[in-house]
């Protein structure tokens, strides 16, 4: 029985380990005094190392769970991928001092992101009764998710309960007697490998300057996986905006 708040009553699942995140670089070029002085500087911040794979998660339990706190969980078999790393920083900057026909140049291109790792398929059996008290709780949980740009796997949940007993029964606001999912995860965000660019030229005649700045590219957004949810018994809920069951396919958007 779990009694504290986000407690689960029991759980079981695989984790691939998140990717590394890219290398940090820093290019700067000085030019002072001269005739036709210039500067220039080309950065480009490390890509990031892609996220782990998760194993694939069976499992098979019997008997009866209760948990007594806000946001618990009943049972929760889950298998989740790593998420991918996020690009490396660039910094590049030129300054370009007095000078006839001084100019500088800089280039920066930030890393990127890695690729989330994927789940693994997720099966479950099981044979008892579950009860939550609680809001924001949720009875059974079977998920496979795709860290971000991963893929979610397939989900197949079997649930059977005592039939002289109340089977899976939540009483608190907002809460959820199965749910049943296949998550994709979410491309990573352009912003991934940040980019800083600058460019100063200072005293001369056709002084110039110019800077370009590139942001680190996203992962692409992971796709789900089918889900299949068997349930043989009673599924209560009391309280209000609660659901009974719950099973879904959830594509993750894109970068």
């Amino acid at each position: 029985m779990g009694t504290g708040s986000g407690s689960i009553g029991v759980g079981l699942g695989g984790r691939g380990a998140g990717g590394g995140n890219g290398g940090f670089n820093v290019a700067a070029a000085v030019s002072v005094a001269g005739t036709g002085a210039g500067g220039a500087a080309v950065g480009l911040g490390g890509a990031a190392g892609t996220g782990g794979t998760s194993s694939t998660v069976a499992s098979n339990l019997t008997g009866d769970f209760v948990t007594d706190g806000v946001s618990s969980s009943g049972a929760v078999i889950q298998s989740l991928g790593g998420g991918g790393g996020n690009g490396g920083m660039n910094i590049s900057a030129t300054i370009t001092a007095v000078g006839s026909g001084s100019g500088g140049a800089a280039v920066g291109i930030g890393g990127s992101g890695g690729a989330g790792g994927n789940a693994g398929d997720v099966t479950s059996i099981l044979t008892g009764n579950v009860t939550t008290r609680q809001e924001q709780s949720t009875g059974v949980l079977v998920q496979s998710a795709g860290g971000g740009g991963g893929d979610g796997r397939t989900v197949v949940s079997t649930i059977r309960t005592a039939t002289d007993a109340p089977g899976i029964y939540t009483t608190g606001v907002e809460s959820i007697g199965a749910l049943a999912q296949s998550v994709g995860g979410g491309g990573g965000g352009g912003a991934g490998g940040t980019n800083v660019s600058g460019t100063v030229s200072l005293s001369g005649q056709n002084g110039a300057a110019i800077s370009l700045g590139l942001g680190g590219f996203g992962a692409a957004g992971g796709e789900s996986g089918d889900v299949t949810m068997d349930v043989a018994g009673d599924v209560m809920t009391s309280g209000d905006q609660a659901t009974g069951l719950v099973a879904q396919s959830i594509a993750g958007g894109g970068g």
